[in-house]
């Protein structure tokens, strides 16, 4: 009797019982044991690429990456002096923080547009089968989002070295932080209000939400957005 390894040992006993009373009565017949896969354009359709899977932790680098250069950017300026030249110059300081903020949008906006290009053309379920106004919504007030938290954090810091380092960290941990977070004590539950509060976090929530709609082949519509989605948004 040929066997094939991963057989259940109860159905190989059987099998050479099977067998043995075969060959018993002519002599000449036997019972194979062996495994068939299924239809492989079926498990092809059905299985998770490569890229699906990273998009637990790829889409939230990816899209966070961008907040080490704003907080950089704004703290050169103040540690070169060149804002208070400015200020000396006579601009007004709202107009210094108007056009950085749209001027990091705009970047924002660039690497957005250049990331779903390639998610398009790799066929990554989370941007090709969500739902279009989901993903507008939640990538448009992220990168919002984004910007103020630079902001924010530019105030705190005075040095062009420190910055980028504070700024990856920040990133860097957040991501491995809320991954870890998100696939032990949060997977069936919601995470607490303060939490949610961190931009960051409640970005990464969302993407790990939406990411795993996507890996039950059930990618999330309007119609699916849910009070966590609707708090996160």
């Amino acid at each position: 009797v040929q066997l094939f390894y991963g057989v259940d040992p109860r159905n190989v006993l059987l099998n050479f019982v099977d067998s043995s009373i075969a060959y018993g009565l002519d002599g000449r017949t036997r019972i194979d044991t062996e495994i068939q896969a299924m239809d492989y354009m079926f498990n092809r359709a059905r299985a998770l690429a490569v890229a699906d899977q990273l998009a637990y932790i790829l889409f939230p680098f990816a899209l966070t990456f961008l907040l080490p250069v704003f907080v950089n950017l704004i703290v050169y300026e103040k540690e070169a002096k060149l804002r208070e030249l400015m200020k000396m110059s006579g601009m007004d300081m709202k107009y210094y923080w108007l056009v950085n903020y749209g001027y990091n949008y705009a970047m924002y906006i660039v690497v957005v547009v250049a990331f779903s290009i390639s998610c398009y053309g790799v066929q990554i379920r989370l941007w090709t089968q969500t739902s279009p106004f989901v993903l507008f919504t939640l990538l448009f007030l992220w990168g919002h989002a984004l910007v103020s938290l630079s902001f924010l954090i530019s105030t705190m810091l005075d040095r062009d070295l420190t910055s980028s380092l504070t700024g990856y960290v920040i990133v860097v941990a957040g991501v491995l932080a809320s991954l870890v977070f998100n696939a032990t004590v949060f997977y069936r539950d919601e995470p607490p209000v303060l939490y949610m509060m961190y931009a960051p976090l409640a970005f990464y929530r969302a993407i790990f939400i939406m990411t795993t709609s996507c890996s039950r082949y059930a990618c999330m519509t309007v119609a699916d957005v849910g009070s966590e989605m609707l708090r996160i948004c």
